[in-house]
Order: C-alpha cells, then structure tokens, then sequence
C-alpha cells in the first residue's frame, strides 16, 4: 500500500491544462485556425486530476483509520476553494459596474449567485441555450461551470465510497468501473442530442473524475515502484502525446464529452501512474517551471476568464498584443493571489477557523448585496447617463430590446396560464392551444418559424386594425425541422384550422434540403403556403449594430460641438443600406428555386425594409426608434412600423 506523496509532475500537468485552457479562450490563430483549438480539453485533465488526488486522500485515511471526518474534508476543500475564488469575484464588482449593460449586470449578478450555491453549470447549461444569447466569451465567470462539477463532486463523492468502504468494501473497484462505463456512455449518447446538458452536468462528467479515482485505488495497493520497467519508460510518452495531440487536434464539435474526450483521460492517466523520475516526460514534467507554474493553476483558471472577457467588452477586435498583456495579467495577479490569499487560508495556523468563517461571510455578504440590487434593480441603467443623453428615448441595451420583443406572444400565453414562447422550438401555447376564431369570415394564418416568425407575428399582430380581414398564430420551430417538431406542427390545433401557412426561418442549409417536403406536406393538408425569404442581414459597425455604431461613432466625434445636429435619420437610412451584408444571397436564391419548383407563393421582407431606388432601408421607424436589435431582428417599435409598410405596400396579398 501506498501513501500520497507530493508529485510535482501532478503540478507539471496542470500547468499544461491551464495554459491549454487560456491559450484556447485567447483565441490566438495561427493562419485561419485557432491554435490549440482543443485547449478546452484541458478541464478534462483537471477532472482527472481531482478524481485522483480527493480518491486517494479518501482511500489512504479509511484504510489507516476506518473512518474519514467529512467536516475536515469539507473545511479543506472551502480554504482550498473559497478564498481565492471569492477574491477575483469581490475585484471583478467595479469593472461590472462599469462595463456592463444592464441585461449583462443582471446576467452577471446571477452567475456569482450559481457559483456562490455551486450550481453554475446549471445555470450557464439554461442562460446559453436562450437563442440569441451572447458569446460565452464576454461571459466574465462561466469558466465556473467545472468549479460546479467539482464542488458536485465534493459534495457526493466522499459518501459515496464512505458507503461502499461499509457495505462493500471488496466491490468498490468494480462498482466504481460500472459507474465510469455508464457515465462514459452517457456522455457519448447524450451529445449528439443534448449537447449543452452533456457539456455542462455533472453525470456526464463522472466518468472523468471517476477515471481518476479508479487510478487511485490502482495505485494505493500497486505502486509505481511495482510497473514493468518497459511500461515505466514507455507509458508517460504515450500519455504526453495524446495530451498534446488531443489540445491540438481535437475541435470543439467533436462529440465532447464522448469516447473522444478519452484520448486526454487516458494520457493524464498513463503520466501519472506511471511516473518514475528516470522518465524524461516526469523530468520536464517536474522541473521547477512547470510544477511552481502548477502550484498558481487554479489562480491562474479563476483570473485568465474575467479579464479576457471584460477586455473584450472593452474592445472587440483585440490584438495578438493586447491577448498578451491580457495572459501578463493574469500572471501577476495569480501569483499575488497564491501568496497573498492561497497560502495563507490554506493554513490554519495563520487563519483559524474564525476567521476563515468571518471573512466568508463578509464576501459572501457584499457579493450577495450587490447581485441583489442589481437583479432587483434590472441592472440599474441609470449607471449610464451619457448613454442615456444620446440615445434619447431609444434603448441603448440591446439584449434588453431582444426580450421585450417576446413580449406579446408571452403576454398572450400568460392570459391563458401557460409558458413562455422560444424561438427554436413550440411552447405549450402554440402546439396545444387554438388561437383563431371560430369566424367563417376571416382566413386563418399561422407563421411558422424560429426567432424570425416572432418577428412576422409582431408585425402583423401589433397592425391587425390594418388586416380585420385576417387572423394570426405562431409556430415555433428550429430551422433544422426535427421530425417531432413538424409532427407537433401537424397536430397543433392552429395548424388544423390555419387556411395559410407562411414559413419564416433565418434558413440554413440543412433547411434547405428538407423544406420542399415540409411544403408539399403542407399542401396535401389543402392549405396555402407562404415562403418568406431571409431577411438581407446587417453587418456591424466597431462591434455594434448599425443603429449603436453610428450613434455612438457621432457622440465620440470630437468635431462636433453642442450646437451642432450631427444625428440624421436620412444618413443612418443609407448607412444600413450599404451595410447590408448579402450573406443569405445564395440560400435565398435557392429558395426562390424552390417556391418556383413547388408552386407556392414567395415573399420578401426587403420590399418593406429597404428602397433599392433611394439606396435605404429603415433602421430607425418615422418616429426615431430603432427598427432593429441586432443584425436583422425587428424591435417592437421597428415591428409596428413594418406591419404598417406591408400594409401600404399591399405586400401581404397572397389571394
């Protein structure tokens, strides 16, 4: 049997997954690919890691003991943990306060409270599912979700082999191997279908942890010094080349968490069982660089995310220099965050437990205070008044525009006593409640669609006065067209009585291929059908929608004095004009083909949007709103001011 020793080639790995980790969340390229664009694998090393080093603690202390306390254990793990974490949240407040928009602050606020419970990957797993949600890069503490795998870990695990150590203490291994097969195979079935919730949850992470507890019990009673000599030198070789190859090679989107994710568990696996320091992989591994560098890993883990995200909201397009001064920072104050706040919490001879239980509840107080008032206050907008002074009676929040654009089908959902819309796929509401009339006078139209039909519903509902003949339901629908989504169409009571169908996507090519069935089966139910076009989406201006763009880029110009008008809604109109980004050309050209080729009418939102003629399109409404939110989706205003140009352009005569 053996006991656990320090092994500084432990420390060595983590500093090739922290850094695997902040290269990948840099972004650097390397021509048109990012390098290591498999760096996020190395929160998988990690997960192995942990399972290792928490097993054999357990392992050691019931075979010497018989017991384990798991009050010390707890207490470890939160001086291990807490301080530090708490330390770059309580100094990432300000520059939320500062840099954040409302929705954003009322989005952070929330996320120190996930990670304040340990359920942070629960609540990224929701939040990045909302469509239309923001880049996870400018998301100041997701990189939390794997603390919340841990600390989940934590929490169950210690019982779990407590309870095995009792009542089954000559099957722990085997219960153990059953535990990580079926986590593992989880993991690579729930993927493909699932993938945020594979991504993000702890069950299908098991099998990783586990992989390092398995590893432990191996080791505890075979140690090292018991290996073949041949697979001493030869395994730690094997091992480092699946780590670098797996953080070089292996993208995103292949399948991870799966069988794939092994190739980085069964390197982290063969380095540490077996390490020998004859070995030169252990050598380099071990050397004072890469181990002392280890020893700050989870500092550097907990900064590296806030500051490149609070970077980027300042400036979009960093340099490859300011990504380096962003990882120099992160540096700096992880090792003033190790010495500082790591070491000595860590020591309960410098910090009793008093102490340690005063000072976490003071962070504890101030961070629940100030996500408390955020929340409740909607991200106190008032922290902007210069943004407030330019944009008049417009919202400069756009994400804020975004969920006010939900509101009427949400209101009508809410009238009846059901749930909220989604963009990509059906509420309550709209597959199992009939909307229409029973007035043989009034034809029946239901849009179906993602994000985009919301769009059309808001239009033609906030104008009806202007279509008295005509009723209106809404569908939603991912543009990939699941089949039980399209059977739920079908069976939907809107679609049963609708006269007309129009189909409104932001299409994609997957759309493409399964839309003419979609239609003609459409049409053998004897209903019309409408093919609405992709909108021409609208390129950014400096990082922001055209609208944001042009108004901040006139309140930044310094030629401009207080008596000067420099707004007009005439040079905004033309600067959506050319700034219209065509990228849908090609798939609206195929879909031309295919309202051609099926016999069903075609609509485009460009004949309402923009005049070809004049070279401009309304991105601000006749009474000075924005007409969008983002690249091409309608704010209420911006819908209300469409409906009424379909209108006088007759643009919905489909008869």
């Amino acid at each position: 049997m053996s006991d656990l020793k320090y092994r500084p080639e432990i420390d060595g790995l983590r500093t090739v997954a922290v850094l695997s980790v902040i290269i990948y969340h840099a972004e650097f390229t390397l021509g048109s690919q990012h390098l290591l664009m498999g760096g996020y694998l190395g929160v998988d090393i990690f997960f192995v890691i942990s399972g290792f080093l928490i097993t054999s603690l357990i392992i050691s202390e019931l075979h010497k003991t018989g017991c384990f306390s798991t009050l010390i254990f707890y207490e470890r793990r939160a001086r291990r943990l807490l301080p530090a974490l708490l330390t770059v949240m309580l100094v990432s407040l300000p520059f939320a306060w500062k840099y954040l928009y409302p929705t954003q602050l009322v989005d952070f606020s929330k996320s120190l409270i996930s990670s304040l419970f340990f359920g942070s990957n629960f609540y990224w797993h929701e939040a990045l599912q909302e469509y239309g949600a923001e880049s996870g890069l400018i998301k100041p503490f997701l990189h939390t979700w794997s603390l919340a795998i841990e600390e989940q870990y934590y929490i169950i695990f210690p019982w779990v082999l407590i309870a095995l150590y009792r009542w089954s203490k000559k099957h722990i291994f085997a219960i153990l191997m059953a535990v990580f097969f079926l986590s593992l195979q989880l993991a690579e079935s729930m993927t493909p279908v699932y993938g945020s919730f594979s991504f993000y949850m702890l069950p299908s992470r098991f099998w990783e942890l586990i992989a390092g507890g398995l590893l432990a019990h191996i080791l505890y009673f075979h140690p090292q010094k018991d290996n073949d000599l041949l697979l001493n030198k030869t395994m730690p070789f094997i091992g480092l080349f699946f780590i670098i190859y797996s953080v070089i090679f292996i993208a995103f989107n292949s399948n991870h968490p799966g069988y794939i994710t092994m190739m980085p568990v069964l390197g982290t696996i063969l380095i540490i069982w077996f390490a020998n320091k004859k070995n030169l992989v252990i050598k380099v591994l071990s050397n004072k660089l890469l181990a002392g560098t280890g020893l700050i890993s989870y500092s550097l883990y907990l900064w590296h995310y806030p500051i490149f995200a609070f970077s980027r909201i300042r400036n979009f397009d960093p340099s490859t220099y300011d990504k380096l001064g962003w990882i120099i920072l992160t540096l700096i104050l992880s090792v003033v965050t190790y010495y500082l706040i790591e070491k000595p919490f860590r020591n309960r001879q410098k910090i009793s437990g008093k102490a340690f239980f005063i000072s976490l509840l003071g962070a504890l107080l101030m961070l629940g205070s100030y996500s408390f008032y955020s929340i409740q206050n909607g991200g106190v907008r008032e922290r902007f008044p210069e943004l407030i002074a330019i944009y008049g009676k417009n919202e400069f929040d756009n994400k804020k525009l975004q969920s006010d654009s939900w509101r009427i089908l949400n209101e009508l959902a809410q009238s009846q006593g059901l749930g909220s819309s989604e963009a990509q796929k059906p509420s309550e509401f709209e597959s199992e409640h009939l909307w229409f009339s029973n007035s043989p006078t009034t034809k029946k139209i239901l849009i179906i669609g993602n994000s985009h039909s919301k769009d059309l519903f808001n239009t033609l509902y906030q104008n009806r006065a202007y279509f008295s003949d005509l009723e209106f339901a809404r569908f939603g629908m991912a543009n990939v067209l699941f089949p039980n989504q399209v059977d739920a169409l079908y069976k939907s009571p809107n679609f049963i009585k609708a006269d007309i169908v129009i189909i409104a996507f932001r299409y994609g090519d997957i759309t493409l291929g399964r839309i003419p069935r979609l239609i003609e089966s459409i049409k053998s139910s004897s209903k019309d059908v409408v093919l609405v076009l992709s909108i021409n989406e609208f390129n950014e201006i400096n990082g922001k929608p055209v609208f944001d763009g042009y108004i901040e880029s006139l309140f930044q110009n310094p030629s401009a004095t207080s008596s000067e008008t420099p707004f007009s809604a005439s040079n905004l109109k033309k600067l959506f004009f050319t700034n219209q980004s065509h990228v849908r050309d090609e798939i609206n050209k195929s879909l031309r083909e295919i309202a051609k080729a099926h016999d069903v009418v075609l609509l485009d939102k460009t004949d309402f949007i923009c005049d070809a003629v004049i070279k401009t399109c309304d991105g601000i409404t006749d009474d000075g709103f924005k007409s969008f939110y983002d690249y091409g989706h309608f704010t209420l205003e911006g819908a209300k001011y469409f409906g009424r140009r379909m209108y006088e352009l007759n643009w919905l005569d489909i008869d």
